[in-house]
């Protein structure tokens, strides 16, 4: 009898690649800010810290044998070498890549306003690939839960991104019906696999249910980034005064915004939501600039950028 091949924790030849190229990029990233680092502010400086923690902080809970492979070829006197080298329970190594490439590109979007669209298509690329596998060996990958402690790869693959472009594009764009229409073909483009070939989604509607919301937010925030990212039209500039300021204190945190007069089709002051630097930095009767652009998917979209005189 013929036995069946197990593809369950392999990991190709693509793979490995890809995870180098990625690193390649970050070594990129580093060596950027190193050259730069003195012509920071101190809050983009405080950015760049966290940049660096969390690249090593994704590196530490990596599973994917990115992290296993600079084990073996570091010496054991290494700092953390323990728990670099620290097994990290039974997982599909694959999906484990992607899943980092995902997150690492998310931590270089939210650091880095320069060719972001390929980040984005990364992004996209390798969540599509994420739930190909899924659905392909469902019956040795699964959704939700590993175990009590660990998101599956595949839940994070879709959650983390369309939860933090869902933050990031939801405001400041005005949503048209072909965002509508893509909404529901993609959504259900992804439903209808799930349904016919996870047989846990079919014995759990928990499962059902929480793939469904991962699904929904990973396409609103997909179709909302890829609207600014993948736009290369030329943006259309307005001056324009602060009007207002305000800060609201949180239990935890604290919102800063600034109020312009209307530009081009608006009817009333408008509101953005800025970082505490740029809140304390600009007086009212500061001038601004808006950018305004059509949109990749022809939603209109626009972003405040102070002006440094």
């Amino acid at each position: 009898m013929k036995r069946k091949k197990n593809y369950y924790n392999t990991t190709s030849d693509f793979g490995c690649i890809l995870s180098f190229i990625g690193y390649l990029i970050l070594m990129f990233l580093l060596i950027y800010v190193v050259t730069s680092f003195f012509y920071r502010t101190p809050e983009t400086i405080s950015r760049w810290i966290i940049f660096f923690i969390l690249f090593f902080v994704i590196l530490y809970c990596d599973n994917s044998r990115i992290r296993k492979n600079i084990a073996k070829h570091i010496p054991k006197s290494f700092p953390f070498y323990t728990q670099l080298k620290k097994d990290r329970g039974k997982s599909d190594e694959i999906s484990e890549l992607y899943k980092t490439i995902i997150i690492y590109c998310l931590l270089i979007l939210w650091n880095v306003s320069y060719f972001k669209f390929i980040f984005v298509g990364l992004i996209i690329v390798f969540s599509v690939l994420s739930l190909y596998r899924y659905f392909k060996y469902n019956s040795q990958i699964h959704f939700g839960y590993i175990d009590d402690k660990r998101f599956a790869p595949t839940t994070v693959s879709l959650l983390f991104p369309g939860i933090l472009f869902f933050i990031w594009g939801l405001e400041n764009q005005e949503y048209n019906l072909l965002f509508w229409i893509l909404l529901i073909i993609i959504f259900l483009g992804v439903m209808i696999p799930f349904f016919f070939f996870s047989a846990e989604g079919r014995k759990k509607f928990s499962i059902f249910i929480g793939f469904a919301f991962c699904s929904i937010i990973w396409t609103f925030g997909i179709l909302c980034i890829s609207n600014r990212a993948f736009d290369f039209g030329q943006p259309t500039m307005f001056q324009v005064q602060i009007q207002n300021k305000e800060s609201f204190h949180g239990s935890k945190s604290v919102s800063y915004y600034l109020y312009v007069n209307p530009w081009d089709d608006q009817t009333e002051e408008v509101q953005f939501d800025v970082s505490r630097e740029e809140y304390e930095n600009t007086d009212i009767g500061d001038t601004a600039t808006i950018y305004q652009s059509d949109g990749a998917l022809g939603m209109e979209w626009y972003e405040l950028h102070i002006n440094n005189d």
